[in-house]
C-alpha cells in the first residue's frame, strides 16, 4: 500500500438472489517513521518500527538522477524496532526504505 491507496471503500456481491453492498470503510495508510542514529564519518544509520513478518526493502543512490535503486538489504519485521548502518562508501549516498 502506497499513500495515494487511502480512500473509502466498499465490496459489491452480486448472485442470482440479488446485490449487496457493504458499508463503506476507511483506508489509511502510515508510513513507518524513521530516526537517525549517530554514526561514524562516512556512515548513515537509522532505526524504524517493523510489523511481524512484513518485509523492510532498503535501497540506495549514489545520485537522485539515477535511474533506478539498488537493493542494500532485505529485513524481514519483528514487530520491534530494527537497525540501518552502513557506510556510504562515495562522496554522497541516498538511502529509501520500502514496505512490501
Amino acid at each position: 500500500m502506497v499513500p495515494s491507496d487511502v480512500a473509502t471503500y466498499s465490496v459489491v456481491i452480486s448472485n442470482a438472489l440479488g446485490t449487496r453492498t457493504s458499508p463503506a470503510a476507511l483506508l489509511s495508510v502510515t508510513a513507518p517513521s524513521v530516526v537517525l542514529l549517530a554514526a561514524a564519518p562516512g556512515s548513515v544509520g537509522f532505526q524504524f518500527p517493523t510489523v511481524a513478518g512484513l518485509s523492510y526493502i532498503i535501497e540506495r543512490k549514489f545520485r537522485l538522477e539515477d535511474p533506478a535503486w539498488e537493493q542494500v538489504q532485505v529485513i524481514t519485521g519483528t514487530g520491534g524496532l530494527m537497525q540501518f548502518t552502513r557506510p556510504t562508501n562515495a562522496d554522497s549516498s541516498f538511502f529509501r526504505l520500502r514496505l512490501e
